[in-house]
């Protein structure tokens, strides 16, 4: 069972997403665990984000969504509230709201140098974002990132460097595009199912329970 997880670290919804699936799969059986294998997939909310800003968070969506610095404000304090209720902390007033781009790429340099500590590498970008303020454009924050996953840092400073994993990332949008993901948390099972938005837990795991059954039905047939 593969699933891809079509996301981004500024993306307070997918940080929720993410974390209640992994949640329901702990719920599984290991013989069910075994069968699933995890794919993360880029998806940039803000392409045209600058690479450094001086604004907070409120601002730049005021600006984006054409609306008031409070209503902004309140939609900040509203998924910081709803991933509270999942143990998830958001310190909104740190939020650097700047490009992921760089942070993507070194995703996929991840996925394919150390495929085994991908989900450390997205869990670590999270949280640089949503609760350290680390500014996610910023080279030499990646790479103390990277440092922490026991990378080869100088591999990975030319990497980002020159851009390697440019195409990996626009690759990943182009499907995206392709299938019409509009919005993010967006999940494709063995592309067969879409599941769009942060789901609760207890619908990821009813859904992955009944999948698995019936995966498993056809093999046994």
């Amino acid at each position: 069972m593969n699933i891809q997880i079509w996301s981004d670290f500024s993306c307070p919804f997918c940080y929720i997403g993410k974390h209640n699936l992994e949640q329901a799969i702990m719920l599984l059986s290991e013989e069910e665990m075994a069968q699933i294998k995890i794919q993360y997939r880029s998806f940039e909310l803000a392409p045209d984000a600058p690479a450094f800003t001086e604004l907070s968070l409120a601002e730049v969506l005021a600006e984006r969504y054409q609306t008031t610095l409070e209503k902004a404000k309140e939609l900040t304090t509203n998924s910081a509230g709803m991933a509270a209720t999942v143990g998830l902390t958001i310190h909104n007033e740190k939020i650097v709201p700047t490009s992921t781009f760089a942070a993507h790429q070194l995703l996929h340099y991840v996925a394919n140098k150390a495929p085994g500590k991908i989900k450390a590498c997205a869990d670590l970008l999270f949280k640089a974002y949503f609760q350290d303020g680390i500014n996610l454009s910023d080279i030499v924050a990646l790479i103390e990132i990277a440092d922490k996953l026991k990378l080869d840092l100088t591999d990975i400073k030319k990497a980002l460097d020159e851009e390697t994993y440019v195409n990996a990332v626009r690759d990943d949008e182009a499907i995206a595009h392709r299938i019409n993901v509009q919005s993010v948390p967006f999940f494709v099972i063995d592309n067969e199912v879409a599941i769009q938005g942060a789901q609760k837990v207890e619908d990821f795991h009813s859904f992955l329970v009944e999948y698995l059954k019936e995966k498993n039905g056809k093999v046994d047939a």
